[in-house]
């Protein structure tokens, strides 16, 4: 008892010298006069990769650390076990979530392989506009290359597009923070002003699809759309529908609780596939 005692202060002193060099990095930018450093911003398309990953949850960003070198610890045994060596830098994906943010710890593999209980094995699906921004440096100032790529992404009439992601390109646990070089992804896509909502009445059809009941506390329903969109290959006679995927609510008692299917327009629900 008195040895888990001590790993929690540990990882309560950890948590805080986190937050005060974060208030000291605050501290030394309101004193510059609140001006951010300059970031290029590019835009680039990314193509699909294999990854696998461990995802976890964040409660608040300053514990981002320490939760991500667990899911990283976790992610990088299950590859040695099986043989594999990663085939890029790692990344941290942010799913969207007001708290208890949904997180992944992804590592790229050059070929699938049989995931586990823990860690998911699955193809990070290709972007066709990522904004992309490098930043050199301490994690604790991270926040400036947000900022500068939020700021760009709105002048430019952009919007968000899917989970955030952090590419760790030049990283060395316990390095030198200073010597640190990390590329913020954001998918993006044109901001359409002109679309309005529509109310269509369709005839009747068939859904294939993940089932979800429950209140989307932490962002389940995207973590529902993650799982299934590498899945997509796996369902037979798909509806001639180009680009076309449902997100189904139905009623339940409970005004709280969401019933919910992602899924695909079928001609028959024969040979769907295990586990749907």
């Amino acid at each position: 008892m008195l040895r888990l005692r001590r790993s929690e202060i540990e990882q309560q002193i950890e948590s805080s010298r986190e937050q005060l060099a974060q208030v000291e990095a605050r501290l030394r930018q309101i004193e510059q006069g609140s001006r951010l450093p300059h970031y290029d911003v590019l835009l680039k398309s990314v193509e699909a990769q294999w990854v696998a990953a461990v995802g976890g949850f964040l409660s608040g960003y300053e514990q981002a650390g320490t939760t991500f070198d667990q899911l990283f610890d976790a992610t990088l045994s299950f590859l040695d076990q099986r043989g594999v060596k990663a085939c890029g830098p790692g990344m941290a994906i942010y799913g969207d979530a007001e708290e208890s943010i949904p997180v992944e710890a992804a590592v790229p593999i050059p070929r699938p392989v049989l995931g586990s209980s823990r860690v998911r094995v699955y193809q990070l699906p290709a972007v066709r506009r990522m904004a992309t921004a490098l930043h050199h440096g301490s994690f604790i100032t991270l926040s400036e290359a947000y900022q500068a790529l939020i700021g760009w992404i709105k002048l430019n009439k952009y919007r968000n597009d899917g989970p955030v992601r952090e590419v760790y390109l030049k990283y060395e646990r316990g390095g030198d923070p200073n010597q640190y070089v990390t590329e913020i992804q954001f998918p993006v896509k044109k901001e359409n002003k002109a679309m309005q909502p529509e109310i269509v009445y369709k005839d009747s059809f068939k859904v294939v699809g993940l089932h979800y009941v429950g209140k989307n506390e932490h962002g389940e329903i995207s973590q529902l759309w993650r799982e299934f969109n590498p899945r997509v290959p796996e369902i037979r006679h798909l509806a001639p529908m180009k680009e076309v995927a449902y997100g189904i609510c139905s009623p339940c008692e409970d005004p709280q609780v969401i019933d919910y299917v992602a899924g695909l327009p079928v001609t028959s629900l024969e040979d769907i596939p295990r586990e749907w």
